[in-house]
């Protein structure tokens, strides 16, 4: 099973478990964890795939789990995989 799937609907725990304080993690709007700025973060999970929209003061970011853990911690894709990997207790391929 490939990693995105694994992570389906688990998104709130994955990131509470890399250090996301839970309160980002409703869908109204409210300051970016990653950029600051007032009202311009919603994490709406659609899909249980942990999407969430920055409106970034003008440049926006939105996407999965994954972006997100980009977008708050500076990581690329390969970092944040193994971090998930980690929480989830999944060997990498």
């Amino acid at each position: 099973m490939e990693l995105r799937e694994r992570t389906t609907g688990r998104w709130p725990t994955i990131l509470t478990s890399l250090g996301v304080a839970p309160q980002y993690l409703r869908n109204r709007h409210m300051p970016c964890p990653g950029c600051g700025g007032r009202d311009r973060f919603r994490f709406d999970d659609k899909g249980g795939r942990g999407t969430f929209y920055c409106g970034g003061g003008g440049n926006p970011v939105a996407g999965d789990g994954f972006t997100l853990l980009k977008h708050l911690y500076g990581w690329d894709f390969k970092t944040a995989a193994d971090a998930v990997r980690q929480v989830l207790g999944i060997e990498a391929d």
